[in-house]
């Protein structure tokens, strides 16, 4: 029986499977977009159910997640960057969140059940400051890292906001630039194909409303 977070998602998510799609042509940050969705309820919910029922159901969600990327034929090495920043901003919510999720959460994080260790909040960092190095290779994939902090992901920065802030700015303004390169080099090429995936240069509506309802709750 579904709890009311689990009613709730079901309803709004948009539960992307593409084993089903004849064309499966999206962006990574796309494929996002539920788990995103799912920690905006979670934030807005009083009762997240038991920690059992909410773990089976987020783990339900990043399997898809990956599930997806390989459909997508997206690198390895992409999906698991993406995958540990996911599951990164999902142990930040739930143990945020007042309760007996919480209080299970502290105890055993998905990180510690993915890739058994507890440094979340730092590494997701390092892979941005090395994602970084090379934008144009690492566009998608940073998109998705500056969702996460949209969203309001801490990690090693909590409690330091000017600090977190400069991150998100200096990402901001790496995405900014790449964005603008990349249009100026496609203007000037001839020979690029119609055909080819274009990766998603813009930020969801929902996503900006729902960005600042999270900042709020995190005030």
């Amino acid at each position: 029986m579904l709890n009311n977070l689990e009613k709730t998602i079901s309803t709004y998510t948009l539960n992307i499977n593409l084993s089903k799609l004849m064309d499966p042509t999206v962006s990574i940050s796309t494929l996002c977009n539920d788990i995103f969705l799912i920690i905006i309820s979670m934030r807005e919910q009083q009762d997240l159910g038991t920690p059992e029922s909410l773990r089976k159901f987020l783990k339900l969600y990043i399997e898809m997640f990956v599930k997806n990327c390989d459909e997508m034929g997206i690198d390895t090495r992409i999906v698991e960057s993406v995958k540990f920043a996911l599951i990164a901003l999902i142990d930040e919510t739930v143990r945020s969140i007042p309760g007996k999720c919480a209080d299970f959460w502290n105890a055993r994080p998905l990180q510690s059940e993915y890739y058994d260790e507890q440094i979340a909040g730092e590494k997701f960092f390092e892979d941005l400051r090395e994602l970084m190095s090379d934008p144009h290779s690492n566009y998608a994939t940073l998109e998705t890292f500056f969702y996460c902090l949209a969203l309001g992901f801490q990690g090693q920065y909590l409690g330091k906001t000017e600090d977190r802030e400069k991150v998100i700015h200096q990402l901001a303004t790496v995405l900014i630039k790449t964005r603008m390169q990349t249009r100026h080099n496609r203007k000037k090429s001839h020979a690029v194909s119609k055909k080819i995936p274009r990766v998603a240069f813009f930020i969801p509506n929902w996503l900006i409303t729902s960005s600042a309802i999270a900042a709020a709750l995190l005030i």
